[in-house]
């Protein structure tokens, strides 16, 4: 059997969550919440644009094959008709067989370790810009401002929030974004670190953005925007045990949000307060059924 290798990387720009990943080299399976996967496929093609993943030299491609749930099994999406269909889906299935396993092994390790910080006036670590595995190349175009809120359209998808709701976590957002800009300064400086390696002297916020602020106003803004964000936060691997349970704190607010992403948190605190979260979703969903 072809090996797998199973990491984790980071959505940014704003940040979204974390990404599971299963790869074999012919075929990677990614989940943003531990329970729905896109399967995705490497196969030979003669049409030069389908597909939203770049082919190379020998004319092979990378591309959606479907999705994959434990529940629904592999539900195909539309393919490229130039493409070998016999190995695609031989792959496809392939890395179907793998996921049960992997799914009981996740959340993987954060493989972008490589990671471009906005400094504050102080040359300290305020906000994660970018990231990317050791060994791929930098991303060519990078803001050096700090965005606190995905787009409307992600943020639906990732919250499910009404428009009210979805108004206000942009509000939250912009807010910490203005706090971030001003805490770096006229002309911002960033810098790309290297995390696998020790940095002495340098004090990363394990949430990705300063999260201790000395006014209260300002730290005001920070609690608002770390609830909003709780339950995707509480996917990252290096938060210490105190920030972790003020985020579980959060998170209990959003209990929808907690029923979709506790599979990817690596760490519970309070097992007893998760569980009465997962009841509470389960119970709305049954009343927005009846």
């Amino acid at each position: 059997m072809v090996s797998e290798t199973r990491y984790a990387l980071r959505l940014l720009a704003p940040y979204q969550g974390v990404l599971q990943i299963v790869d074999t080299g012919e075929a990677r399976a990614m989940s943003p919440d531990g329970i729905e996967w896109q399967v995705q496929v490497r196969v030979g093609t003669r049409n030069p644009v389908w597909g939203e993943f770049e082919g190379d030299e020998d004319e092979t491609r990378l591309m959606v094959y479907g999705l994959w749930t434990q529940d629904t099994g592999l539900v195909r999406l539309p393919f490229d008709p130039m493409a070998d269909m016999a190995e695609a889906r031989a792959q496809a299935e392939d890395m179907v067989t793998r996921l049960p396993a992997a799914m009981a092994q996740a959340p993987f390790p954060l493989a972008d370790r490589h990671e471009l910080w906005l400094l504050d006036t102080e040359a300290q670590p305020l906000a994660l810009l970018a990231s990317v595995r050791r060994g791929d190349p930098l991303p060519v175009h990078v803001r050096s401002r700090w965005q606190g809120s995905p787009s409307m359209h992600f943020a639906r998808h990732l919250y499910e929030l009404d428009g009210d709701g979805l108004a206000r976590l942009q509000a939250s957002g912009d807010e910490m974004a203005r706090l971030v800009e001003q805490a770096a300064g006229r002309q911002p400086e960033t810098r790309w670190i290297d995390r696998s390696e020790t940095h002495p002297g340098l004090d990363f916020p394990p949430a990705g953005v300063r999260h201790h602020w000395p006014e209260a106003d300002q730290q005001a803004v920070a609690d608002d925007w770390l609830c909003w964000q709780a339950p995707l936060l509480l996917m990252l691997p290096e938060l210490d045990a105190a920030l972790r349970a003020r985020l579980e704190e959060f998170a209990m607010r959003q209990v929808n949000s907690v029923a979709r992403y506790w599979r990817s948190w690596p760490e519970v605190i309070d097992h007893q307060r998760l569980q009465a979260a997962l009841v509470a979703a389960r119970l709305q969903a049954g009343a927005a059924q009846d």
